[in-house]
């Protein structure tokens, strides 16, 4: 069903976790809220660190809708967004600084086990409020402090919410952890040139299997 050159179908995978994390990033900056399953779907693939699969990671490529539509969209031309353009580039700009930074590596994964700890003590299967603040914290003691920034533009009343920079920097440390799966499963940024159609085609696939 899916083309084995290059193993697009992992790599599309992996891209349409980041592409669902700008979605929900963006729609949180514009309206205030996003759709909640989306994100739950990214929160809980940011807390699996290992993984026999690329899909195992994100539970079920169903819960990754959003992410493809957003492939189709973005890549096709026809609605093309600048400003989830600029996301993508600076999240896989970012992940490639942090990928090369061995005590943030470190740091990172520390942080990510005392979050499963905190999950698992949990009364409730669903990401919650101090959950998503652990994740928050941790973006912003590692991947914030790198030298490429993600300016999040949007509505500053939504913007200024407490509540709302939380969900985005949280939103944020699951991109940069499907762009090290993009990555690790044979991601390249000519793919978006070379074989835009492909993980288009593969995008579409995904939506109608």
């Amino acid at each position: 069903m899916f083309s084995s050159n290059q193993n697009f179908s992992e790599i599309t995978l992996a891209l349409a976790g980041i592409c669902q994390a700008i979605d929900c990033v963006q729609s949180i900056a514009r309206n205030g809220q996003a759709n909640n399953d989306d994100m739950e779907t990214l929160f809980k693939a940011t807390l699996k660190l290992d993984s026999s699969s690329a899909e195992d990671i994100y539970g079920n490529h169903k819960d990754l809708s959003t992410g493809f539509k957003a492939i189709q969209t973005q890549l096709s031309g026809s609605k093309t967004d600048a400003d989830f353009g600029r996301y993508l580039i600076n999240i896989l700009t970012l992940e490639k600084q942090f990928s090369s930074n061995s005590k943030m590596m470190t740091l990172m994964g520390n942080k990510i086990n005392q979050a499963n700890r905190l999950f698992d003590y949990q009364d409730s299967e669903e990401v919650n409020s101090d959950l998503i603040q652990q994740l928050a914290s941790t973006y912003k003691d590692t991947i914030s402090t790198l030298s490429t920034k993600i300016q999040v533009t949007g509505n500053s009343k939504y913007l200024e919410q407490s509540v709302n920079q939380h969900l985005i920097r949280a939103l944020l440390l699951s991109a940069i952890r499907s762009a090290v799966l993009w990555r690790q499963v044979g991601g390249k940024k000519r793919h978006f040139v070379f074989n835009k159609n492909t993980l288009i085609n593969t995008a579409k696939s995904y939506l109608t299997y």
